[in-house]
């Protein structure tokens, strides 16, 4: 396909796992699948501007072109920037991001004083925040009913995302269709292909490869349902480079 970028992009948002993530974060992951809602009939054929036909003449346009930005959803929390169990700023690392800074004033006796504002979103991939409740207690003894809580990815809103990849490629293919170099870009690990009870009896033990993680990985999360890997669905499989976020153009 082409790589020709637009003069205008759209924001496109993917639901990542704490492992993707981790992935991402590593550098490893840079391509993504994902399965089309509405499967073609048959064979497909490719028909120019990242259109294909399948067998009842039904078009298919892919959902992202090159130019355009994937952004990461992933588990997340909302907290305020000034930790109550210590009355300071909470400390930013690699799995926070400080999207306003807190506010303080000085009191009677001229000593700075942090109000409980300002805002810190941490990510469940990397962080290691412990949560607390209004009156700075932590695991057992605080009030599970005033603490904050990991969110689920789908709700996470594109202001709060840390992740952008710009597209370069797309593609629609069936999900068995991937090379081991396509496989290990979607941030997967190698696997051998064998089961417990084959390994307790001594059976050889084949190499590993990419593949296998990669299709470990699509049956953890569609195997339950139409789109499972022995289905052989037809997927959009994205090439994209990691960016910093970018401004709206």
């Amino acid at each position: 396909m082409s790589t020709q970028k637009r003069s205008c992009f759209k924001w496109y948002p993917r639901l990542f796992t704490a492992d993707m993530i981790r992935a991402l974060l590593d550098g490893r992951k840079t391509a993504t699948r994902w399965p089309l809602r509405k499967q073609p009939v048959g064979e497909i054929t490719y028909q120019g501007e990242y259109a294909w036909e399948d067998a009842t003449g039904a078009v298919f346009h892919a959902p992202v072109r090159p130019g355009d930005v994937l952004w990461a959803r992933e588990t997340w929390v909302e907290l305020l920037a000034v930790s109550p169990s210590t009355d300071d700023p909470m400390p930013v690392g690699p799995g926070e991001q400080l999207i306003e800074p807190p506010t303080f004033y000085k009191d009677k006796k001229g000593n700075k004083r942090w109000n409980y504002d300002g805002t810190v979103i941490a990510y469940r991939a990397n962080s290691n925040v412990e949560f607390c409740d209004g009156d700075g207690f932590s695991g057992e003894m605080a009030d599970k009913g005033d603490i904050p809580h990991w969110r689920a990815s789908i709700h996470m809103p594109r202001k709060y995302a840390r992740l952008f990849g710009r597209v370069t490629d797309v593609k629609m293919v069936r999900v068995q269709d991937i090379s081991e170099a396509e496989a290990k870009a979607e941030g997967s690990m190698p696997e051998f292909d064998m089961d417990a009870a084959d390994f307790i009896n001594g059976a050889h033990c084949s190499s590993s490869t990419y593949i296998l993680g990669f299709k470990h990985i699509w049956q953890q999360l569609y195997d339950s349902g139409p789109h499972a890997w022995s289905v052989n669905p037809y997927v959009w499989a994205a090439d994209f480079c990691l960016i910093p976020k970018p401004e709206d153009e």
